[in-house]
This record gives structure tokens, C-alpha cells and sequence, in this order.
């Protein structure tokens, strides 16, 4: 039987949790019969940060490429041999949470494939976990549509739900687009529901920052665009 391993990486460029990689991580990427990766920069920072034996250039790895078709996800299941280990790598975090990886681990599932999750860190729930929302009960719900009209209607949506099932709503944007996102967040969402900014966790900039919507609106904040966050609310 093959294995995929789901290996996470830093979620900051600049984490101040580095030297924290457990030491058995590097014992296993040595042993890898290759790597499944989204970029070979990322990957290679991660292999440094482990201190493994072995340099990215050494591992058989393939790239994620961008608009990936089933076909695409096939062509690299056929080259995870039976009796071979290898490793999936997201770019940040953890890996087929929001993230194209999670096409091929469901296919490896179908082809039978073990599937093994490493222990790490997930910005989704570090972001959770920090606000002060409940925990118990909540929505994962990725990217909120591009257009501003789709985008109000979405957010009512999900303010009402919230309201109904007493739910966490949890979203993210492209670091660019956050400022807009936190904007039209602060004109849709009602002065009484509780939002929550969790900026460049693990980071050198990290800022947790969790309050209604109402003193938001008059302590408004500024998202530099090159930075992660994560969006969550509680109605």
C-alpha cells in the first residue's frame, strides 16, 4: 500500500515558531519517496527550517500547477507507486484545507492510498481558537464571491445563519483584496455582531484583534496587502 503524508508548513514567512518543528518531521521527509508541492521556493524554506538531510533538488517532487483538471490530479496518482511514501505541501499551513491538495487526497482515498495528517498548524483554527467565538459550532465558508453585489448578499446570508444556529462564519480573501473585504464587512454587517481580524498568525506581525461591529466602525483598521487573515463573525 502507498502512503501520502500531509506535511504542514509555516504560515508566516517570517514565523516566529521555526525552531518548533518537531525534530521527527525531518526523520520523515528523509525517508520520502517524493513530494507532492504548490511552489518549490516554499518547500525548500520548509526542508531548511527541519534541517533535513536532503535538499528540495534531491526529492522527486511534482508542482501543483493553478486551474489543475481531474485528469491533471490522475496523471500524479499514477506516479505514487504501491509500497511508496511521499509527502503533500502547501505553501502555508495545512495542507487540503482550502487548497487544491484536498482533489488529490480524495483520489487517493478512491485508489487506496493511505492518508496520514502530521501534526501542525491550521490559520483556521489558531484564528478560532483566538477569538472568543464558539468553537462548537461553525463554518469554514473560503472565499466569499468577487462581486461586490453577490459579495452584500452573501454576507446577509451568512449574518443570518449566524443568528439562527448561534454559528461561527469563518472566510478569507486574497492578502490584496482584505482591505476591501473589511470594508464592506463594517457597511453590511450589523453594528452588534461581533467580528474578528486574525492578521499574519504565527507571524512577526501578528495582530489578533476581535470586537462588534460598532467599534470597528470607529476604530477602523488598515491591512497592509501583503499580509494573511483570517475573517471570522459571530451575529
Amino acid at each position: 500500500m502507498a502512503t501520502i503524508y500531509l506535511i504542514p508548513n509555516l504560515l508566516s514567512e517570517h514565523s516566529r515558531w521555526d525552531p518548533f518543528f518537531p525534530a521527527a518531521f525531518a526523520g520523515l521527509v528523509d525517508r520520502l519517496d517524493g513530494l507532492v508541492i504548490e511552489s518549490v521556493k516554499s518547500t525548500g524554506k520548509l526542508l531548511k527550517n527541519l534541517n533535513t538531510n536532503r535538499h528540495i533538488r534531491e526529492i522527486p517532487h511534482i508542482v501543483l500547477k493553478e486551474n489543475m483538471k481531474p485528469d491533471d490530479f490522475k496523471d500524479i496518482i499514477s506516479e505514487i507507486k504501491d509500497g511508496s511514501e511521499w509527502g503533500l505541501v502547501t505553501d502555508a499551513g495545512y495542507p487540503a484545507v482550502a487548497d487544491p491538495g484536498s482533489n488529490l487526497i480524495a483520489l487517493a482515498h478512491q485508489r487506496g492510498i493511505k492518508v496520514v495528517p502530521v501534526p501542525g498548524s491550521s490559520s483556521i483554527i489558531l484564528a478560532l481558537a483566538s477569538s472568543g467565538f464558539n468553537g462548537q459550532r461553525f463554518a469554514f465558508q473560503g472565499y466569499l464571491p468577487r462581486n461586490e453585489q453577490e459579495r452584500r448578499v452573501v454576507l446577509q446570508g451568512l449574518v443570518r445563519e449566524s443568528e439562527a444556529r448561534g454559528m461561527t462564519q469563518i472566510f478569507i480573501e486574497a492578502p490584496y483584496r482584505n482591505q476591501a473585504l473589511i470594508e464592506e464587512c463594517l457597511r453590511v454587517l450589523p453594528d452588534s455582531v461581533r467580528l474578528c481580524l486574525a492578521i499574519d498568525l504565527t507571524g512577526s506581525s501578528e495582530r489578533i484583534l476581535s470586537r462588534s461591529v460598532g467599534i470597528w466602525k470607529k476604530d477602523p483598521i488598515l491591512i497592509p496587502k501583503d499580509l494573511p487573515a483570517i475573517f471570522l463573525f459571530l451575529a
